[in-house]
């Protein structure tokens, strides 16, 4: 448990650090002042590249590292590799534990887009301004995959153990 502990709060520390990340506070302003306009900006484009850079360097431990709004409208989410596809647009209000997010860091149980076949636990950090008003809330999809990874190679399973990872419900 101790080295699955390490992994998120590495994950956790990571993500504080591109919450404060300064192009990323100035674009969530920026989209605040001008929904409509704001992936044209400076901010943008560094924030985005900020994300990608990171979520290239974590693929495989993470999945997609993205930004929603105060609405939970994801507005920047880069695509993996030479895909086109991400979140960009998608909605993580229903999610439970976003209100919380707000707050405070927050990890999700599983979770799934609707259109997903797959599911992940989020990482969810809030983003504040320097007054401390919060702007958004950075996310970090984590593959379970991984955690199972983490899970085999530090327990002794015997011939036919097996681990589940199991939701609260």
């Amino acid at each position: 448990q101790k080295t699955l502990s390490d992994y998120l709060d590495g994950i956790g520390s990571n993500l504080a650090a591109l919450s404060n990340n300064k192009s990323v506070i100035e674009m969530l302003k920026e989209n605040s002042r001008n929904p409509s306009g704001y992936q044209n900006s400076k901010a943008y484009l560094l924030a985005f590249d900020s994300l990608l850079n990171y979520q290239e360097s974590m693929w495989g431990k993470l999945h997609h590292v993205f930004i929603s709004d105060l609405s939970g409208r994801v507005v920047l989410s880069p695509p993996h590799g030479d895909s086109s596809s991400s979140h960009l647009g998608q909605d993580i209000s229903h999610s439970s534990f976003f209100t919380k997010a707000l707050k405070a860091p927050t990890i999700t149980d599983f979770f799934g887009f609707s259109e997903a076949t797959h599911f992940h636990q989020l990482y969810l950090e809030p983003i504040f301004d320097a007054e401390g008003k919060t702007l958004g809330v950075l996310v970090g999809e984590v593959m379970i995959a991984y955690q199972n990874k983490i899970l085999k190679e530090n327990f002794k399973l015997g011939e036919t153990g097996k681990i589940f990872i199991a939701t609260l419900k």
